[in-house]
């Protein structure tokens, strides 16, 4: 006994048995490559949609660093009211007009003097962690992370290491001596750079992990 040959069954582009449309080839499911003839190349030969887009350098603004010193500056608050305190209670000696005779005076309050070099002494402690250790590992200052700003390396583009951030503190002492031109030179130089920072080789860099600024928050506006 013969039996007839069997006959293929419906691939996916034919037509199903008891139908007589035309069945479109499956599509590869969400997320994987599709390897049919004509699909290009595979996903994983495409190496170029891999790498991650090139950061953009953007230099921060003039009215950003200035924002930025000020919230530095305000930790020098308490010393400069007691301070100030203090010296209202220095009465200096002068000559009584009227008998000629000098008049000792008398120095300080002495709980305003004690209290006075207590703070005097932990600001600096505080500057020097703040501006120069914190900066210099990092790139900022708490005032410049507040600010979305670092300083780095104008070669490497890394925090220039304690010992540089001093010697940059130290340059600054040019910045202000031709009448502080020094520190307004970033209003015009391409790469807002104070004279500091041209010797040193330093810039001053918007941080690229900050959120993006919206028009109301953005103190860029205010000074290019």
């Amino acid at each position: 006994m013969t039996y007839p040959p069997q006959q293929p069954g419906p691939g996916p582009t034919d037509p199903v048995a008891g139908h007589n449309h035309w069945v479109p080839p499956r599509s590869p499911l969400p997320g994987w490559p599709n390897n049919s003839p004509g699909a290009g190349q595979p996903y994983f030969a495409q190496d170029h949609q891999l790498r991650p887009p090139a950061q953009r350098i953007e230099y921060a603004s003039w009215g950003r660093r200035v924002l930025a010193t000020l919230v530095d500056f305000a930790f020098n608050i308490p010393y400069l009211i007691s301070y100030t305190a203090m010296t209202t209670t220095i009465e200096y000696g002068s000559y009584d007009p009227r008998t000629g005779a000098y008049v000792r005076g008398h120095g300080p309050d002495d709980t305003l003097m004690v209290l006075t070099v207590i703070l005097g002494l932990a600001t600096f402690a505080f500057w020097i962690w703040n501006t120069i250790v914190r900066q210099g590992k990092t790139g900022a200052s708490i005032g410049k992370r507040v600010h979305g700003i670092r300083v780095v390396s104008e070669e490497t583009g890394q925090p220039i290491g304690v010992g540089q951030n001093f010697a940059r503190q130290l340059a600054h002492i040019l910045d202000g001596l031709p009448c502080y031109i020094g520190y307004l030179f970033p209003l015009w130089e391409d790469k807002r750079r104070t004279f500091a920072d041209m010797i040193m080789k330093t810039v001053v860099l918007r941080d690229p992990n900050e959120a993006p600024p919206t028009p109301a928050n953005d103190v860029d506006t205010l000074y290019r």
